[in-house]
């Protein structure tokens, strides 16, 4: 039943944000991402706030992590979700899978490092979310932040998070520090 609705989702999403005359492909690959362990997983988030491991082989839920710090739902495209819906894409590197959780600032965004071994948190960074920062727009300055919307990206030392129509952030991948976010250079 949890791998339908992740399954539903996914599939709902690229009817709804696909382009127009698109086509959907849907592929189940035998073998992991690259750098995945153990062998045998998929690992998907969903708008109900959770990152989901998923056994290829059986079809069963391995495991899941719940983004944000609690289940709280709300209205969000017409439908129930999160609160802290998780729409930041898992990557992994290493033992390490990192992801996103929470679209809007004033309700907080999380970002996540998992240890695939043991399936323990080894940092939260919760608070860049809520960053005063300058925006795009004459000048102006609000309370704004990073919103992970879309496949986490990272390199030696990073973490690279895109946030949605805008541009992507920078994450320490060590500790989860956050290093920038030019959204006033665009």
């Amino acid at each position: 039943d949890q791998i339908a609705q992740v399954i539903a989702n996914l599939l709902d999403n690229a009817v709804k944000y696909g382009r127009d005359g698109g086509r959907i492909r849907v592929r189940l690959a035998p073998t992991p991402p690259a750098g995945a362990r153990p062998a045998g997983i998929a690992l998907a988030v969903s708008d109900d706030g959770h990152l989901y491991c998923l056994s290829v082989d059986e079809g069963k839920l391995i495991r899941k992590w719940r983004g944000g710090p609690s289940d709280e739902k709300v209205l969000g495209n017409q439908r129930i979700v999160s609160r802290w819906p998780a729409r930041g894409g898992p990557v992994i590197v290493g033992d390490t899978v990192y992801y996103g959780a929470g679209v809007w600032q004033s309700e907080g965004v999380y970002l996540y490092a998992i240890d695939a071994g043991s399936g323990e948190t080894l940092w939260v960074n919760d608070s860049s979310g809520g960053i005063s920062m300058p925006q795009p727009h004459g000048g102006a300055h609000a309370e704004s932040g990073v919103t992970a919307q879309g496949y986490l990206l990272a390199n030696a030392d990073q973490i690279l998070v895109p946030t949605g129509r805008a541009v992507p952030a920078a994450f320490n991948r060590a500790d989860g520090a956050f290093q920038y976010y030019h959204l006033q250079v665009n």
